[in-house]
């Protein structure tokens, strides 16, 4: 396993990876989060009841939603690493 910049490649939408980030207070942090391509996202919102939470492509292309925290997205990721798979069941 190893990290992979943001800047090299992104993960598949919706999957769930470790995420390494500056926190609010400028330290380092790791947390499980799922990968959010928002263009995707939008696309599976516009025609339903969410229409209204599609975000701005601009601003955020993409975000990193925390599995860990509710309705929390982790700022500032710079790598990221895919899970390993569980050695049992």
């Amino acid at each position: 396993m190893k990290w992979i910049s943001v800047k090299e490649r992104l993960p598949e939408h919706q999957q769930i990876v470790l995420v390494f980030a500056k926190t609010q207070r400028g330290t380092d942090g790791y947390g499980v989060a799922t990968f959010v391509n928002s263009h995707k996202m939008n696309e599976e919102l516009k025609n339903g009841p969410y229409a209204n939470e599609c975000v701005d492509l601009k601003k955020n292309p993409y975000f990193f939603c925390s599995q860990e925290v509710k309705r929390h997205t982790f700022n500032n990721v710079s790598h990221w690493m895919v899970l390993q798979k569980p050695l049992c069941k």
